[in-house]
């Protein structure tokens, strides 16, 4: 029963035996050595030891040995106890991409699968197969590989690179589980790693046109700061952000405001993972604080159709604000077919999809640190 208590599916919680009665402990080690197939008749107090210190031991990837080539390791919050790996399974191959469209490699007994896709970068998916733009990838400079000690894996184009180590530190993947990664890689370094995902410098291949750099947005988000902060002296108004495209907008506009304020959050339908605004207005997530006598500024990222905003501006002044304002990055004046007064306006846009800082399609671009136009054939337009 003590053992059921600790069982995830990654192994089994490390604070739930460092939280128990040390006899009670010492009974659920013995049942998860025995569990594993450990020989308990080789098993002993000496191997007990071992394992209380592997249960307090910091260093999340430590392990010890057992009996009959067992091992017990610490994956993070969890132990586990297994086998030993046979050293001698097949060895990765550097192997060139160019060799591998629609044909499966086993590699560390997993079959990799090269599949061709028209997006201007290289995914991973799951199943193992790794999705390959071969029109705009230099496919006879990649390989496919393990992963290999001092790799670096590229990531946006401001952010440069980091070591595949570090990155896979990050996301908590166990020591023994990184060692066994695929690659595909370049001359540059990594592109795409096996459950991990897309390289996002190849993101920007999906972009018509750069409208706003980085710069560009820090620029305008600190003028509409300093215009909050000299309209609102004196006050406390409730800043409410809707979720999801505002969020980096908001992040950053409520740093650049120097007076007293709240926040709260709302999240209304948005456009799923078309480009077209369905018209349906939905409150998914309410605010939690009363607004009565309150004065509210609403933060959006793009004003589009108008529909969605002027809804949610009579919703919140019938609740008895005090006020309401708009405070929107962006606004397309050729889609508007409700007319919503906007009180701080970043940019105004052409009618096109625009994706970065936030914005997304599907999804998809919301990390990227400028605002661009996706290309038409990227969402099917």
């Amino acid at each position: 029963m003590e053992l059921e208590r600790a069982k995830t599916k990654d192994g089994f919680k490390v604070w739930v035996f460092n939280n128990t009665h040390t006899a009670i402990k010492h009974r659920m080690l013995k049942m998860l050595c025995k569990n594993a197939g450990v020989p308990m008749h080789e098993f002993n107090s000496k191997h007990i030891t071992a394992l209380e210190s592997l249960l307090k031991n910091n260093n999340p990837s430590a392990r010890i040995s057992l009996p009959a080539d067992f091992i017990a390791k610490r994956e993070y919050e969890n132990i586990k106890i297994e086998r030993k790996i046979n050293q001698n399974s097949q060895e990765v191959k550097e192997i060139l991409l160019e060799n591998l469209i629609d044909n499966g490699q086993n590699i560390n007994d997993v079959n990799i699968t090269i599949r061709k896709y028209k997006k201007n970068y290289v995914f991973y998916k799951t199943f193992n197969t790794f999705y390959v733009d071969c029109d705009t990838i230099d496919m006879q400079s990649c390989v496919l590989r393990k992963r290999q000690t001092g790799d670096k894996i590229r990531l946006s184009e401001k952010s440069g690179s980091k070591t595949l180590k570090k990155l896979l530190i990050e996301k908590k993947i166990p020591a023994d589980k990184r060692d066994k990664l695929i690659v595909i890689a370049d001359k540059n370094g990594v592109i795409a790693v096996q459950n991990i995902g897309i390289d996002i410098s190849k993101m920007k291949n999906d972009m018509k046109e750069i409208l706003f750099t980085e710069q560009q947005l820090t620029d305008k988000v600190a003028e509409l700061g300093a215009r909050i902060t000299a309209d609102y002296r004196g006050k406390n108004p409730l800043i409410i952000s809707v979720l999801k495209g505002s969020y980096i907008f908001m992040a950053d506009l409520t740093r650049k405001i120097e007076i007293p304020c709240n926040i709260d959050f709302m999240v209304v339908s948005s456009y799923g993972n078309g480009t077209k605004t369905s018209g349906e207005v939905q409150i998914i997530k309410d605010i939690g604080q009363k607004i009565e006598g309150r004065d509210l500024i609403i933060v959006e990222d793009i004003l589009d159709s108008g529909v969605t905003l002027n809804y949610l501006m009579k919703i919140l002044k019938a609740r008895g604000a005090n006020s309401i304002r708009l405070c929107t990055l962006l606004s397309k004046p050729e889609r508007h077919k409700v007319e919503v007064p906007i009180d701080y306006l970043g940019f105004e846009i052409p009618d096109e999809f625009v994706v970065g800082y936030g914005l997304d399609y599907a999804e998809r671009y919301r990390n990227l640190p400028y605002i661009g136009i996706l290309k038409p054939e990227v969402y099917g337009g």
